[in-house]
């Protein structure tokens, strides 16, 4: 990453596309997450259209302060946020480091940072 930011302020670049080393859908990170805590993958897919009718709702029902990483989301997730790829630290290396480092658990679907 480092070597990809440096380049891209020598070039004068406002914006980069940089991946990590391996593209993967979010299904596939949310399996290797619940992979690494050894747990059966529990996800469940919620349609663009009924998404956005969440966050139009909580925003009419005064909810628009806390809405905002919903609707991040909401957004993010129907993104094409493919980039070229770079580095060698997979995700699985990552979410493997927070396991080790000592992450809580709260419930079987929470996980809470030590």
């Amino acid at each position: 990453m480092a070597e990809v930011s440096i380049s891209a302020v020598d070039s004068g670049r406002d914006e980069l596309d940089v991946g990590g080393p391996e593209t993967l859908s979010f299904q596939q990170m949310a399996e290797l997450a619940f992979d690494v805590l050894g747990k059966p993958a529990k996800v469940t897919h919620i349609p663009q259209g009924l998404g956005r009718l969440g966050v139009a709702a909580a925003k009419l029902f005064g909810f628009g302060k806390v809405v905002g990483p919903f609707e991040f989301f909401v957004t993010a997730s129907a993104l094409d946020m493919r980039a070229p790829h770079h580095g060698t630290f997979r995700l699985r290396e990552h979410f493997e480091s927070l396991e080790r480092k000592g992450s809580k658990r709260i419930s079987d679907n929470e996980l809470v940072s030590a």
